[in-house]
């Protein structure tokens, strides 16, 4: 997983869960697509991260698929949190 440019996170997860994020999430690209896997990229905010965490949670919850970054992290400097 990756932030990119404060805005957007581009991660891997398995095809079938990234067409249903495709479908859900308005601000989302496919970057690319393997034989098992897809590479998203979908804007770092609060409605498109609970959307897609939602959509991973419930459809598969795995301790293998991505834990997605709250967009409150880039909003405020948090003590500790790095």
């Amino acid at each position: 997983m990756q932030i990119v440019e404060n805005t957007a996170v581009k991660f891997s997860i398995p095809a079938k869960l990234a067409d249903s994020i495709y479908q859900h999430v308005e601000k989302c690209e496919v970057v690319s697509t393997d034989v098992r896997s897809k590479e998203l990229l979908i804007y770092w905010g609060h409605d498109e991260m609970r959307v897609a965490a939602t959509v991973i949670d419930e459809a598969q919850p795995n301790v293998l698929l991505p834990k997605l970054p709250s967009p409150i992290l880039k909003d405020y400097n948090w003590p500790g949190v790095s």
